[in-house]
């Protein structure tokens, strides 16, 4: 073999290793080089709470995903639109409504008056008396979410609460980031 076809020869190897690693060396030095350079956007529309809020009580028998309605006392005209939006992102799941429970989130027993009119307008509605979980939820609402009177919550079916989503996105973006995370978990 003389010395051009050798030269031709080698500079065609060095240009396949260089196809191969210079990607990976570029990668490397942006990871731990550059890591500002990586995209910070994010799938969610709701807050993610980290870490999130542990409340095991939340844990059912079944693993269900748990979606949290937080009030106070009385249900007023903004506790019952976002019981009724829930109700609506748990019909909209279609066959995954199964791995969702809605829950009521209350310091004290509902009045019996008013679950007659609550209760039927809501089936699968469970009302959770905690006024521990309801200070809590109630202190991260204030604290995390400025601006914002109630918001509502999704826990994971190991008890966890994850998300908190304002009244502004409780609707579509609370349905669609349920629906990326019944897609994505195995767990409920």
């Amino acid at each position: 073999m003389n010395d051009a076809t050798q030269s031709n020869s080698r500079k065609k190897l060095l240009l396949l290793a260089g196809i191969a690693f210079v990607p990976l060396f570029i990668a490397y030095g942006m990871f731990f080089f550059a890591p500002g350079l990586a995209p910070s956007d994010t799938k969610n529309n709701g807050r993610l709470i980290q870490p999130p809020l542990e409340a095991t009580a939340l844990e059912t028998p079944t693993r269900q995903w748990s979606i949290l309605v937080l009030t106070s006392n009385d249900c007023d005209a903004s506790c019952e639109e976002r019981l009724y939006l829930t109700r609506q992102i748990h019909t909209a799941l279609g066959k995954d409504s199964e791995r969702v429970i809605r829950r009521w989130v209350r310091p004290n027993p509902v009045n019996p008056d008013a679950w007659q009119t609550i209760g039927p307008e809501h089936p699968g509605l469970e009302p959770w008396i905690s006024a521990d979980l309801q200070s809590t939820l109630e202190t991260y609402s204030n604290k995390q979410l400025p601006g914002t009177e109630t918001a509502v919550f999704l826990a994971d079916p190991l008890g966890n609460i994850m998300m908190a989503f304002p009244d502004d996105q409780v609707g579509k973006p609370l349905l669609e980031d349920l629906k990326l995370l019944l897609k994505l978990s195995k767990l409920g």
